[in-house]
């Protein structure tokens, strides 16, 4: 993400909410406008609310309702910071699905069954708390929960232009569905747009990596899986299943071979 500061007083990093006379400026609309409504732009939104319970924030978010992103699958860092600094844990536990690891299978030939292939993975549950997230329905969640903190929300609406004018004179166009087009300023403007990168674009820093990291994805869903820690998988390889006890679906399974994952 990519901030513009208004001149006031710098936002500390500790969450404890506190005093805000030194860091509001009434001059302006709003104390933050935050570009995207997802996963950063709410998360951004709520900590500073948290911390700043006076800053009058407004979140743009694009869409109307979210759509589905590739799929998340978190590293211990995140889901630390999603449990003990979000502090969305039971929505988490909850609603989405609890990672166990990541596990690589590598292959001989292109056809090996997973019982001929060499497996690297924990055999247990990690101690620390990791998730495969359903983005919609996380980015719905705390998109609700920066609205109770008392932020404002506008959805859908998409940003026409952007002005960094310095000290207070930041200002945000964006229109809403019925074509009329509002103006406001901001002391800070928190761009959480992801691939739109809109300040990034705005002030032409957006830089292709194409010639020197040349890479290649594809993103699909599958029907019918085999359930790797079922009945089934467990008769066809009964020495491997006996050693593992943690849940091999619900890993971050990658399927290796040579010069592609």
């Amino acid at each position: 993400m990519q901030t513009m500061e208004n001149g006031t007083k710098q936002m500390d990093s500790n969450l404890t909410p506190g005093p805000v006379a030194e860091t509001v400026d009434r001059s302006t609309d709003y104390d933050v406008v935050v570009l995207g409504g997802a996963f950063s732009g709410s998360s951004s939104a709520i900590l500073l609310k948290r911390r700043f319970p006076e800053l009058k924030i407004l979140i743009v978010e694009k869409s109307e309702e979210f759509d589905r992103k590739v799929g998340e699958s978190t590293s211990e860092v995140s889901g630390c910071f999603l449990t003990k600094v979000l502090k969305v844990g039971n929505h988490l536990s909850r609603q989405h699905v609890g990672k166990h690891g990541l596990r690589m299978w590598f292959h001989k030939e292109t056809d090996d069954m997973p019982g001929d292939s060499t497996e690297v993975g924990p055999a247990f549950q990690g101690r620390l708390p990791t998730f495969q997230l359903n983005r919609i329905t996380l980015d719905t969640h705390l998109l609700e929960e920066a609205a109770k903190l008392g932020c404002e929300i506008v959805r859908p609406a998409n940003i026409k232009n952007i002005d960094l004018g310095g000290i207070g004179k930041n200002t945000v166009s964006y229109k809403t569905p019925d074509s009329e087009t509002h103006e406001i300023t901001a002391g800070w403007v928190v761009d959480a747009s992801g691939k739109a990168a809109l300040l990034a674009r705005k002030l032409g820093t957006l830089k292709k990596n194409t010639e020197a990291h040349p890479v290649s994805s594809m993103w699909t869903r599958f029907k019918n899986v085999c359930d790797l820690d079922s009945n089934e998988a467990a008769m066809n390889m009964p020495n491997r299943c006996a050693c593992v006890k943690a849940q091999r679906s619900f890993s971050t399974n990658h399927l290796m071979g040579f010069g592609w994952w």
